[in-house]
């Protein structure tokens, strides 16, 4: 049975006529799929994901981001043979020794200070006050407006903290009347489908 079929019939979540969906492992993009978090960075953001490459490398492919310009204002994340993030305009790096396989999940946060990258962390002194104006991308880095150096990933989960406070809880869904996949936010009770080209 097809998921669509599935999901009709089980017709999990909502309830009252209101929107129905049904819970996911994972979300799966291609390379050209992404998520508009809606969710701008500064120095009080943290993030968490849980993801898994499906494609190795590709063109300096990204779990999430968004910066002014290269390496400019930057909160990203980037998928080579070693794993490089950057943070605001310096960059912090797990070396290929420290990298386990790339076909199975991983966990990872970043936030002001600190690093982790399944069981490792790297620690930085950052205390300077910055923002910048474009939302963070998952799948993908939002470069002045444009996703740029999309990933071929699986999405298992992503919080997203800003001022110490929970402003996204996505866990994956497939919505019954969008009949797409997509992250459901439960802060704000909101979906998130592709904001890029095609479907997860």
């Amino acid at each position: 049975m097809d998921i669509v079929s599935y999901a009709l019939g089980k017709k999990a979540g909502g309830g009252g006529g209101g929107p129905q969906y049904v819970d996911l492992s994972y979300i799966e993009s291609t390379g050209t799929q992404h998520i508009d978090t809606g969710i701008t960075p500064d120095e009080t953001t943290k993030i968490e994901v849980q993801f898994q490459e499906t494609t190795k490398y590709g063109s300096w492919p990204k779990v999430f981001g968004s910066e002014i310009g290269h390496d400019n204002m930057s909160f990203k994340m980037d998928l080579r043979n070693s794993i490089y993030y950057d943070y605001i305009d310096t960059e912090y790096s797990f070396s290929n020794g420290e990298v386990s396989p790339f076909d199975v999940p991983h966990l990872t946060s970043l936030e002001r200070g600190l690093i982790k990258y399944d069981n490792k962390t790297k620690t930085f002194s950052e205390a300077r006050q910055w923002s910048n104006d474009y939302n963070i991308y998952l799948f993908a880095c939002n470069r002045s407006g444009s996703a740029i150096e999309n990933g071929a990933l699986k999405m298992f989960y992503c919080k997203i903290w800003k001022n110490g406070e929970l402003v996204r809880d996505y866990i994956p869904k497939y919505s019954v009347d969008d009949r797409e996949n997509g992250l459901f936010d439960r802060v704000s009770q909101t979906f998130f489908k592709s904001a890029g080209s095609g479907k997860f």
